[in-house]
Protein backbone atom coordinates (compact mmCIF):
# COMPACT_ATOMS: atom_id res chain seq x y z
CA UNK A 1 0.00 0.00 0.00
CA UNK A 2 1.24 3.71 -1.10
CA UNK A 3 0.38 6.35 1.14
CA UNK A 4 1.50 9.99 2.07
CA UNK A 5 3.30 10.71 5.40
CA UNK A 6 4.38 14.38 6.57
CA UNK A 7 8.19 15.00 6.85
CA UNK A 8 9.52 17.84 9.13
CA UNK A 9 8.23 20.47 7.34
CA UNK A 10 4.80 19.02 6.01
CA UNK A 11 6.18 17.92 2.97
CA UNK A 12 4.61 15.10 1.66
CA UNK A 13 6.42 12.10 1.58
CA UNK A 14 5.64 8.79 -0.14
CA UNK A 15 5.70 5.64 2.34
CA UNK A 16 5.40 1.89 0.39
CA UNK A 17 4.48 -1.14 2.87
CA UNK A 18 5.21 0.94 6.43
CA UNK A 19 8.78 2.45 4.70
CA UNK A 20 8.71 6.08 4.28
CA UNK A 21 10.65 7.11 1.07
CA UNK A 22 12.67 10.47 1.52
CA UNK A 23 14.63 10.43 -1.88
CA UNK A 24 17.78 11.53 -0.82
CA UNK A 25 18.40 9.74 2.46
CA UNK A 26 16.83 6.15 1.50
CA UNK A 27 19.00 6.50 -1.68
CA UNK A 28 22.07 6.90 0.54
CA UNK A 29 20.92 4.46 2.58
CA UNK A 30 20.70 2.13 -0.37
CA UNK A 31 24.02 3.12 -1.62
CA UNK A 32 25.55 2.00 1.81
CA UNK A 33 24.21 -1.53 1.09
CA UNK A 34 25.48 -1.38 -2.25
CA UNK A 35 29.20 -0.56 -1.13
CA UNK A 36 28.85 -4.03 1.35
CA UNK A 37 31.80 -6.76 -0.01
CA UNK A 38 34.12 -4.15 -1.60
CA UNK A 39 36.68 -2.13 -0.14
CA UNK A 40 39.19 0.79 -0.51
CA UNK A 41 41.30 -1.87 -2.88
CA UNK A 42 38.75 -1.72 -5.22
CA UNK A 43 38.78 2.27 -5.51
CA UNK A 44 41.37 2.15 -8.43
CA UNK A 45 41.20 4.37 -11.21
CA UNK A 46 42.88 2.21 -14.30
CA UNK A 47 40.38 -0.24 -13.07
CA UNK A 48 37.21 1.97 -13.00
CA UNK A 49 38.42 3.11 -16.33
CA UNK A 50 38.93 -0.44 -17.40
CA UNK A 51 34.70 -0.91 -17.44
CA UNK A 52 33.49 -4.46 -16.54
CA UNK A 53 33.35 -5.77 -12.89
CA UNK A 54 36.22 -3.53 -12.18
CA UNK A 55 34.54 -0.52 -12.34
CA UNK A 56 31.15 -1.83 -10.95
CA UNK A 57 33.19 -2.35 -7.61
CA UNK A 58 35.16 0.54 -7.44
CA UNK A 59 31.84 2.74 -8.30
CA UNK A 60 30.55 0.46 -5.37
CA UNK A 61 33.44 0.88 -2.76
CA UNK A 62 33.69 4.55 -3.47
CA UNK A 63 29.93 5.16 -1.92
CA UNK A 64 30.40 5.21 1.59
CA UNK A 65 32.55 8.69 0.81
CA UNK A 66 29.96 9.82 -1.24
CA UNK A 67 27.17 9.64 1.27
CA UNK A 68 29.24 11.25 4.17
CA UNK A 69 29.83 14.20 1.44
CA UNK A 70 26.11 14.57 0.60
CA UNK A 71 25.15 13.98 4.48
CA UNK A 72 27.80 16.89 5.44
CA UNK A 73 26.12 19.16 3.03
CA UNK A 74 22.71 17.96 4.23
CA UNK A 75 23.57 19.07 7.88
CA UNK A 76 24.65 22.47 6.19
CA UNK A 77 21.48 22.98 4.35
CA UNK A 78 19.48 22.26 7.25
CA UNK A 79 17.40 24.99 9.21
CA UNK A 80 17.70 24.62 13.17
CA UNK A 81 13.80 23.37 13.11
CA UNK A 82 14.75 20.52 10.93
CA UNK A 83 17.82 19.65 13.22
CA UNK A 84 17.34 16.03 14.78
CA UNK A 85 19.02 15.42 18.26
CA UNK A 86 20.94 11.94 17.54
CA UNK A 87 20.02 9.42 20.45
CA UNK A 88 22.90 8.87 23.47
CA UNK A 89 24.38 5.66 21.76
CA UNK A 90 24.37 7.19 18.53
CA UNK A 91 26.61 9.93 19.46
CA UNK A 92 29.20 7.52 21.37
CA UNK A 93 28.81 5.39 18.50
CA UNK A 94 30.41 8.26 16.66
CA UNK A 95 32.63 9.35 19.28
CA UNK A 96 33.99 6.01 19.00
CA UNK A 97 34.54 6.63 15.17
CA UNK A 98 36.21 9.99 15.42
CA UNK A 99 38.74 8.40 18.25
CA UNK A 100 39.44 5.81 15.70
CA UNK A 101 39.97 7.86 13.06
CA UNK A 102 42.33 10.47 15.07
CA UNK A 103 44.59 7.33 16.00
CA UNK A 104 45.19 6.65 12.87
CA UNK A 105 46.70 9.83 11.92
CA UNK A 106 50.00 8.89 10.18
CA UNK A 107 49.56 5.44 9.38
CA UNK A 108 50.99 4.33 6.27
CA UNK A 109 48.69 3.89 3.29
CA UNK A 110 46.12 6.09 5.20
CA UNK A 111 43.42 5.44 2.75
CA UNK A 112 43.37 2.12 3.36
CA UNK A 113 42.72 2.08 7.11
CA UNK A 114 40.77 5.29 7.25
CA UNK A 115 38.32 4.47 4.67
CA UNK A 116 36.44 2.04 7.25
CA UNK A 117 35.99 4.59 10.40
CA UNK A 118 34.74 7.57 7.39
CA UNK A 119 32.37 4.63 5.88
CA UNK A 120 31.07 4.13 9.69
CA UNK A 121 30.64 8.26 9.97
CA UNK A 122 28.98 7.56 6.50
CA UNK A 123 26.66 5.13 8.35
CA UNK A 124 25.53 6.64 11.39
CA UNK A 125 25.01 10.17 8.80
CA UNK A 126 23.04 8.62 6.57
CA UNK A 127 20.66 7.00 9.39
CA UNK A 128 20.27 10.30 10.88
CA UNK A 129 19.72 12.29 7.92
CA UNK A 130 17.07 9.61 6.99
CA UNK A 131 15.17 10.13 10.23
CA UNK A 132 15.78 13.85 9.82
CA UNK A 133 13.16 13.77 6.69
CA UNK A 134 11.03 11.46 8.03
CA UNK A 135 10.08 13.70 11.10
CA UNK A 136 8.18 11.21 13.71
CA UNK A 137 11.25 9.62 15.30
CA UNK A 138 9.88 6.29 16.28
CA UNK A 139 7.89 5.86 12.99
CA UNK A 140 11.05 7.15 10.69
CA UNK A 141 12.87 4.67 13.23
CA UNK A 142 10.74 1.57 11.91
CA UNK A 143 10.85 2.61 8.78
CA UNK A 144 14.29 2.74 8.59
CA UNK A 145 14.72 -1.34 9.97
CA UNK A 146 11.93 -2.07 7.98
CA UNK A 147 14.10 -0.40 4.65
CA UNK A 148 17.13 -2.70 6.39
CA UNK A 149 15.44 -5.91 6.17
CA UNK A 150 14.13 -5.51 2.37
CA UNK A 151 17.67 -4.30 1.58
CA UNK A 152 19.43 -7.76 3.46
CA UNK A 153 16.80 -9.89 1.43
CA UNK A 154 17.52 -9.15 -1.58
CA UNK A 155 21.27 -9.27 -0.93
CA UNK A 156 20.40 -13.00 0.57
CA UNK A 157 18.19 -13.46 -2.19
CA UNK A 158 21.06 -12.58 -4.94
CA UNK A 159 23.88 -14.78 -3.13
CA UNK A 160 21.47 -18.14 -3.23
CA UNK A 161 21.05 -17.52 -6.52
CA UNK A 162 24.66 -17.20 -7.83
CA UNK A 163 25.78 -19.48 -5.34
CA UNK A 164 23.39 -21.97 -6.49
CA UNK A 165 25.29 -25.37 -7.26
CA UNK A 166 28.00 -24.91 -4.92
CA UNK A 167 25.99 -23.68 -1.95
CA UNK A 168 25.44 -27.43 -0.34
CA UNK A 169 27.08 -30.30 -0.13
CA UNK A 170 26.54 -33.79 1.68
CA UNK A 171 29.11 -34.38 4.14
CA UNK A 172 29.43 -37.33 7.09
CA UNK A 173 26.96 -34.37 9.47
CA UNK A 174 24.23 -34.70 6.86
CA UNK A 175 23.74 -31.12 4.30
CA UNK A 176 26.22 -28.50 4.46
CA UNK A 177 26.91 -24.99 3.03
CA UNK A 178 30.00 -24.13 5.23
CA UNK A 179 33.27 -23.72 3.21
CA UNK A 180 30.59 -22.54 0.04
CA UNK A 181 33.84 -19.53 -0.23
CA UNK A 182 36.02 -22.40 -1.06
CA UNK A 183 34.06 -24.12 -3.08
CA UNK A 184 33.00 -20.98 -5.27
CA UNK A 185 36.07 -18.39 -3.83
CA UNK A 186 35.12 -15.72 -6.43
CA UNK A 187 31.54 -14.55 -7.35
CA UNK A 188 30.74 -11.45 -10.03
CA UNK A 189 34.41 -10.93 -9.58
CA UNK A 190 34.62 -10.10 -5.98
CA UNK A 191 35.12 -12.78 -3.00
CA UNK A 192 32.14 -15.03 -2.25
CA UNK A 193 30.20 -14.28 0.85
CA UNK A 194 31.48 -16.53 3.93
CA UNK A 195 28.94 -19.12 5.76
CA UNK A 196 29.22 -17.23 8.49
CA UNK A 197 27.97 -13.60 6.37
CA UNK A 198 25.20 -15.81 4.83
CA UNK A 199 23.86 -17.27 8.25
CA UNK A 200 23.89 -13.65 9.88
CA UNK A 201 21.90 -12.18 6.86
CA UNK A 202 19.48 -15.27 6.54
CA UNK A 203 19.19 -15.61 10.82
CA UNK A 204 18.30 -11.54 10.92
CA UNK A 205 16.12 -11.69 8.43
CA UNK A 206 14.34 -15.20 9.92
CA UNK A 207 14.02 -13.43 13.35
CA UNK A 208 12.02 -10.53 11.87
CA UNK A 209 9.50 -12.81 9.47
CA UNK A 210 9.23 -15.17 13.34
CA UNK A 211 7.18 -12.22 14.96
CA UNK A 212 5.71 -11.31 11.66
CA UNK A 213 4.38 -14.52 10.74
CA UNK A 214 1.85 -14.54 14.16
CA UNK A 215 0.90 -10.85 13.55
CA UNK A 216 -0.42 -11.65 9.93
CA UNK A 217 -3.39 -12.75 8.33
CA UNK A 218 -4.04 -16.10 5.88
CA UNK A 219 -1.96 -15.77 2.55
CA UNK A 220 0.23 -13.02 4.03
CA UNK A 221 1.09 -15.32 7.43
CA UNK A 222 1.74 -18.34 4.61
CA UNK A 223 4.34 -15.90 3.05
CA UNK A 224 5.68 -14.97 6.34
CA UNK A 225 6.19 -18.88 7.40
CA UNK A 226 7.64 -20.32 4.38
CA UNK A 227 10.53 -17.33 4.23
CA UNK A 228 10.82 -18.10 8.09
CA UNK A 229 11.53 -21.93 6.96
CA UNK A 230 13.86 -21.15 4.33
CA UNK A 231 16.16 -18.85 6.16
CA UNK A 232 16.25 -21.10 9.32
CA UNK A 233 17.05 -23.72 6.87
CA UNK A 234 20.17 -21.79 5.75
CA UNK A 235 21.35 -20.82 9.28
CA UNK A 236 21.47 -24.90 10.26
CA UNK A 237 23.13 -25.79 7.05
CA UNK A 238 25.60 -23.14 6.96
CA UNK A 239 26.99 -24.38 10.30
CA UNK A 240 28.27 -21.37 11.73
CA UNK A 241 27.78 -22.19 15.40
CA UNK A 242 28.12 -18.45 16.83
CA UNK A 243 24.91 -17.48 14.56
CA UNK A 244 23.34 -20.85 15.05
CA UNK A 245 22.95 -20.32 19.07
CA UNK A 246 22.25 -16.05 18.69
CA UNK A 247 19.87 -17.34 16.08
CA UNK A 248 18.02 -19.84 19.07
CA UNK A 249 18.06 -17.13 22.05
CA UNK A 250 16.78 -14.52 19.42
CA UNK A 251 13.83 -16.51 18.27
CA UNK A 252 13.38 -17.24 22.46
CA UNK A 253 13.24 -13.34 23.16
CA UNK A 254 10.82 -12.77 19.90
CA UNK A 255 8.39 -15.37 21.22
CA UNK A 256 8.36 -14.40 24.74
CA UNK A 257 7.70 -10.74 24.02
CA UNK A 258 5.37 -11.64 21.16
CA UNK A 259 2.85 -12.90 24.50
CA UNK A 260 -0.61 -14.37 23.60
CA UNK A 261 -0.32 -18.02 21.25
CA UNK A 262 3.32 -17.35 20.48
CA UNK A 263 4.67 -17.60 23.82
CA UNK A 264 2.17 -20.49 24.72
CA UNK A 265 3.01 -22.49 21.51
CA UNK A 266 6.98 -21.65 21.88
CA UNK A 267 6.50 -23.04 25.67
CA UNK A 268 4.22 -25.52 24.39
CA UNK A 269 7.25 -26.86 21.47
CA UNK A 270 10.03 -26.68 23.80
CA UNK A 271 8.22 -28.64 26.59
CA UNK A 272 7.63 -31.13 24.13
CA UNK A 273 11.08 -31.24 22.98
CA UNK A 274 12.44 -31.46 26.78
CA UNK A 275 9.74 -34.19 27.43
CA UNK A 276 10.75 -36.53 23.86
CA UNK A 277 14.59 -36.41 25.04
CA UNK A 278 13.66 -36.75 28.37
CA UNK A 279 11.74 -39.72 27.86
CA UNK A 280 13.77 -41.53 25.10
CA UNK A 281 11.91 -40.76 22.14
CA UNK A 282 14.42 -39.26 20.15
CA UNK A 283 17.36 -41.80 20.41
CA UNK A 284 20.86 -41.02 21.27
CA UNK A 285 22.11 -41.67 17.80
CA UNK A 286 19.88 -38.32 16.64
CA UNK A 287 20.88 -36.52 19.02
CA UNK A 288 24.34 -37.31 18.60
CA UNK A 289 23.99 -36.47 15.09
CA UNK A 290 22.25 -33.64 15.42
CA UNK A 291 25.18 -32.08 17.95
CA UNK A 292 27.81 -32.78 15.27
CA UNK A 293 26.25 -31.30 12.86
CA UNK A 294 25.72 -27.98 15.12
CA UNK A 295 28.97 -28.12 16.61
CA UNK A 296 30.61 -29.29 13.34
CA UNK A 297 32.30 -32.45 14.93
CA UNK A 298 34.70 -30.09 16.49
CA UNK A 299 36.69 -31.80 19.44
CA UNK A 300 38.17 -28.34 20.21
CA UNK A 301 34.69 -26.06 20.62
CA UNK A 302 35.88 -24.74 24.04
CA UNK A 303 38.83 -23.10 22.59
CA UNK A 304 35.86 -21.34 20.06
CA UNK A 305 38.54 -22.37 16.90
CA UNK A 306 41.36 -20.87 17.76
CA UNK A 307 39.82 -17.42 19.02
CA UNK A 308 40.97 -17.86 22.53
CA UNK A 309 44.08 -17.52 21.70
CA UNK A 310 43.31 -14.83 19.28
CA UNK A 311 41.64 -12.68 22.31
CA UNK A 312 44.49 -13.15 23.80
CA UNK A 313 46.86 -11.56 21.60
CA UNK A 314 44.10 -8.55 20.56
CA UNK A 315 44.18 -7.84 24.77
CA UNK A 316 48.17 -7.52 24.82
CA UNK A 317 48.37 -5.46 21.71
CA UNK A 318 45.46 -3.23 23.33
CA UNK A 319 47.42 -2.62 26.28
CA UNK A 320 50.20 -1.40 24.10
CA UNK A 321 48.14 1.13 23.19
CA UNK A 322 45.30 1.56 25.70
CA UNK A 323 44.34 5.71 25.27
CA UNK A 324 43.39 5.80 21.60
CA UNK A 325 43.83 2.67 20.07
CA UNK A 326 45.84 1.85 16.46
CA UNK A 327 42.83 3.24 13.98
CA UNK A 328 40.21 1.58 12.43
CA UNK A 329 40.74 -2.48 10.69
CA UNK A 330 43.77 -2.31 13.90
CA UNK A 331 43.75 -6.22 13.98
CA UNK A 332 44.63 -6.56 10.22
CA UNK A 333 47.79 -4.14 10.79
CA UNK A 334 48.88 -5.16 14.30
CA UNK A 335 47.60 -9.03 14.74
CA UNK A 336 47.38 -9.56 11.34
CA UNK A 337 44.11 -11.21 11.24
CA UNK A 338 40.38 -10.70 12.67
CA UNK A 339 40.19 -9.74 16.25
CA UNK A 340 37.07 -11.64 16.28
CA UNK A 341 35.29 -10.56 18.95
CA UNK A 342 33.76 -6.66 18.70
CA UNK A 343 34.20 -5.27 21.77
CA UNK A 344 38.23 -6.34 21.33
CA UNK A 345 37.89 -5.35 17.89
CA UNK A 346 37.07 -1.44 19.45
CA UNK A 347 39.28 -1.46 22.28
CA UNK A 348 41.82 -2.50 19.31
CA UNK A 349 40.67 0.51 17.24
CA UNK A 350 39.81 3.14 19.59
CA UNK A 351 41.29 2.34 23.01
CA UNK A 352 39.67 2.66 26.26
CA UNK A 353 38.46 6.35 25.06
CA UNK A 354 36.76 5.46 22.05
CA UNK A 355 36.43 1.63 22.20
CA UNK A 356 34.92 2.39 25.89
CA UNK A 357 32.36 4.78 24.19
CA UNK A 358 31.18 2.08 21.50
CA UNK A 359 31.11 -0.38 24.06
CA UNK A 360 28.95 1.78 26.40
CA UNK A 361 26.93 2.93 23.42
CA UNK A 362 25.88 -0.30 23.12
CA UNK A 363 25.12 -1.59 26.88
CA UNK A 364 23.13 1.29 26.71
CA UNK A 365 20.71 0.19 23.87
CA UNK A 366 20.36 -2.94 25.82
CA UNK A 367 19.17 -0.85 29.07
CA UNK A 368 17.02 0.67 26.76
CA UNK A 369 15.63 -2.61 25.39
CA UNK A 370 15.14 -4.32 29.29
CA UNK A 371 13.59 -0.99 30.07
CA UNK A 372 11.13 -1.44 27.14
CA UNK A 373 10.53 -4.73 27.56
CA UNK A 374 10.22 -4.39 31.40
CA UNK A 375 7.68 -1.37 31.24
CA UNK A 376 4.34 -2.20 28.96
CA UNK A 377 3.75 1.90 29.06
CA UNK A 378 6.46 2.43 26.92
CA UNK A 379 5.92 0.22 23.68
CA UNK A 380 2.19 1.02 22.35
CA UNK A 381 0.18 -2.26 21.16
CA UNK A 382 0.35 -0.97 18.02
CA UNK A 383 4.28 -1.26 17.94
CA UNK A 384 4.64 -4.60 19.72
CA UNK A 385 5.70 -6.67 16.89
CA UNK A 386 7.94 -3.88 15.44
CA UNK A 387 9.84 -3.91 19.16
CA UNK A 388 9.94 -7.71 19.45
CA UNK A 389 11.46 -7.90 15.85
CA UNK A 390 14.08 -5.07 16.96
CA UNK A 391 14.24 -6.84 20.11
CA UNK A 392 15.59 -10.11 18.45
CA UNK A 393 17.99 -8.62 16.17
CA UNK A 394 19.69 -7.20 19.25
CA UNK A 395 19.67 -10.02 21.12
CA UNK A 396 21.27 -12.15 17.72
CA UNK A 397 24.00 -9.11 17.28
CA UNK A 398 24.84 -9.02 21.21
CA UNK A 399 25.79 -13.12 21.27
CA UNK A 400 27.43 -12.83 18.02
CA UNK A 401 29.61 -10.20 19.04
CA UNK A 402 31.42 -12.55 21.15
CA UNK A 403 32.81 -14.63 18.10
CA UNK A 404 32.79 -11.70 15.58
CA UNK A 405 33.65 -8.27 15.39
CA UNK A 406 29.69 -7.43 13.95
CA UNK A 407 29.12 -3.91 14.10
CA UNK A 408 32.25 -2.15 15.16
CA UNK A 409 33.10 -2.25 12.09
CA UNK A 410 31.43 -1.23 8.82
CA UNK A 411 29.78 -3.95 7.73
CA UNK A 412 26.03 -6.12 7.12
CA UNK A 413 25.81 -6.30 11.06
CA UNK A 414 26.45 -2.44 11.36
CA UNK A 415 23.99 -1.78 9.27
CA UNK A 416 20.76 -4.33 10.53
CA UNK A 417 22.03 -3.01 13.76
CA UNK A 418 22.29 0.55 13.75
CA UNK A 419 18.35 1.24 13.04
CA UNK A 420 17.47 -1.11 15.74
CA UNK A 421 19.46 1.12 18.39
CA UNK A 422 17.98 3.90 17.26
CA UNK A 423 14.39 2.56 17.54
CA UNK A 424 15.23 1.69 20.81
CA UNK A 425 16.37 5.46 21.64
CA UNK A 426 13.57 6.91 20.17
CA UNK A 427 11.28 4.59 21.97
CA UNK A 428 12.83 5.85 25.93
CA UNK A 429 13.01 9.28 24.15
CA UNK A 430 9.46 9.59 23.72
CA UNK A 431 8.46 7.64 27.27
CA UNK A 432 11.06 10.38 28.79
CA UNK A 433 9.30 13.00 26.72
CA UNK A 434 6.00 11.96 27.86
CA UNK A 435 6.88 11.44 31.75
CA UNK A 436 8.11 14.36 31.67
CA UNK A 437 4.91 16.42 30.09
CA UNK A 438 2.89 14.59 32.31
CA UNK A 439 5.11 15.93 35.45
CA UNK A 440 4.84 19.35 34.48
CA UNK A 441 1.07 19.38 33.55
CA UNK A 442 0.26 17.58 37.16
CA UNK A 443 2.49 20.02 39.00
CA UNK A 444 0.87 23.28 37.78
CA UNK A 445 -2.54 21.70 38.18
CA UNK A 446 -1.19 21.62 41.68
CA UNK A 447 -0.55 24.93 41.69
CA UNK A 448 -3.23 26.34 39.98
CA UNK A 449 -1.64 27.76 37.43
CA UNK A 450 -2.47 27.79 34.03
CA UNK A 451 -1.07 24.61 31.61
CA UNK A 452 1.35 25.67 29.11
CA UNK A 453 2.47 23.93 26.04
CA UNK A 454 5.56 21.44 27.14
CA UNK A 455 8.76 22.31 25.12
CA UNK A 456 10.02 19.01 24.33
CA UNK A 457 12.98 20.47 22.37
CA UNK A 458 14.08 22.57 25.58
CA UNK A 459 13.63 19.40 27.31
CA UNK A 460 15.88 17.70 25.70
Amino acid sequence: MTMLARGPTDRPIRSVAGIMLPVVPTLCWLALWGSINTGPWNIDLDGILSGGFAAFHGIRAAFPLVVLAIWIFHLLGRSDTRMREPTLPEWLWFFYAAVCLTASIGVENWFEWGYWGLAFIATLGAGEMYLAECGDEIAGAASLNRLSWVAAAVILAIIVYLGRGHLTVETSEGLSGYKVNTRMPMVAGMAMVRPTGISRFAAAIAIVACAAMWRTERWTRVAWIALFAGCAWLVWVMQSRGSLAAFVAALGVVLLLLRGRARTIGILALALTAGAVGLDFVSHETLHHIWRHATRNDNYIMRMTGRTDIFYNAWQAILRAPIIGYGPRADRRIIFGDAQNGVLYSLLCGGFLGGGAWTLGFAIALVYLARAAWRPDIVFAGDSTMFAQVAGLMVFFTLRTIPENTSAVFSVDLMLQLPAIVYLGALIRAANLRNASERVETFATIRGDPTVAFDARAYR
